[in-house]
């Protein structure tokens, strides 16, 4: 009986998903982060990413937001898409639909 040589699978390194994603436009900035218009390469469709900075105090808000955005389905709210955690760094990112307009701020100051 001969020694057959065992050949191990070549290790590939997956891109990050944001690899797939091109900024274009700031909508907005907050105390935790900013929200900027983003499209993916692939398809070509627009979103709308909101990008949290992490930090100790924000983690029980993050996490009872995105609870809450997974479970919405209706056709008058936003819709989440997906969420990126990079662990080379400390950033959030929220995919969510892009809603073009006015902000919710600006249409409550015109009331």
């Amino acid at each position: 009986m001969g020694h057959q040589r065992m050949v191990m699978p070549q290790a590939h390194k997956t891109p990050s998903p944001m690899a797939y994603w091109t900024s274009s436009l700031c909508l907005g900035k907050g105390q935790a982060g900013m929200v900027e218009v983003v499209w993916d390469k692939r398809t070509g469709h627009q979103f709308a990413c909101k990008m949290i900075i992490m930090h100790e105090g924000l983690l029980k808000q993050l996490v009872c937001e995105l609870a809450f955005l997974s479970g919405l389905r209706h056709t008058n709210m936003v819709h989440f898409y997906n969420v990126y955690m990079l662990p080379s760094n400390s950033e959030v990112k929220l995919m969510m639909e892009l809603c073009e307009g006015k902000s919710l701020a600006t249409i409550g100051e015109q009331i």
